[in-house]
């Protein structure tokens, strides 16, 4: 495997953290209406 560093842009970095915060604003959303089922 050839160790490729492939150098990040600014709207990639963006992108990746907001598709982390959705993640986790997803989950958190999915745990409340589970948490609420019980």
């Amino acid at each position: 495997m050839s160790d490729q560093r492939v150098p990040r842009t600014r709207s990639e970095t963006a992108f990746w953290i907001i598709a982390c915060i959705l993640a986790v604003v997803f989950l958190f959303t999915m745990l409340q209406s589970v948490v609420g089922l019980w």
